[in-house]
């Protein structure tokens, strides 16, 4: 997939999500590293089809080469998939799409832009964070329904006491 100057990043990660061998690819090298020759089986594709997918999958950090070493001094690139989770954030003015291992971090980033942090403290006697935020009303309301819900995504819970005070803007 040739991308073009004006064609942003989020653009062509979305576009590459969207094609199914590279989806293919990603899961294969989620597993293990992988060849190009053990897509193109599972894809059912020619090797040169693979490597024009795989080329725009590690540019796009979405996987990586890795020198394998196989027996007696001959080695192979294999690939991996590095970027496990995606966060897609949507506004007015763009489409961004971040990708990183871990959704924690790509969480962190999102919040890191939408809140100011006030004040965090941790009391270690009972093992509690008090973290005070400002914010606009939209990204307080989202973020108060995603405490209140208590999901984090992982299949645990958290628990949290929401205080909160309206200062005029």
């Amino acid at each position: 997939m040739a991308s073009s100057n004006s064609e942003s990043r989020a653009d062509r990660v979305l576009d590459t999500l969207g094609d199914p061998v590279a989806r293919t690819a990603l899961r294969l090298g989620y597993q293990r590293p992988v060849t190009a020759e053990e897509i193109a089986e599972a894809a059912e594709l020619s090797r040169s089809s693979i490597y024009t997918r795989l080329h725009d999958l590690v540019d796009l950090d979405l996987m990586e080469e890795v020198p394998v070493i196989d027996g007696a001094a001959s080695s192979s690139t294999h690939y991996r998939t590095v970027a496990t989770d995606l966060a897609v954030q949507i506004s007015e003015a763009e489409i961004d799409v971040r990708t990183s291992d871990s959704s924690l971090e790509n969480c962190l980033d999102v919040l890191n832009e939408r809140l100011t942090l006030e004040r965090a403290s941790y009391d270690g006697d009972e093992g509690t964070v008090t973290v005070t935020v400002s914010a606009d009303g939209s990204t307080f309301r989202d973020l108060l329904a995603y405490v209140r819900e208590g999901d984090v995504g992982d299949g645990s819970t958290t628990e949290a006491t929401v205080e909160y005070e309206r200062v005029s803007e």
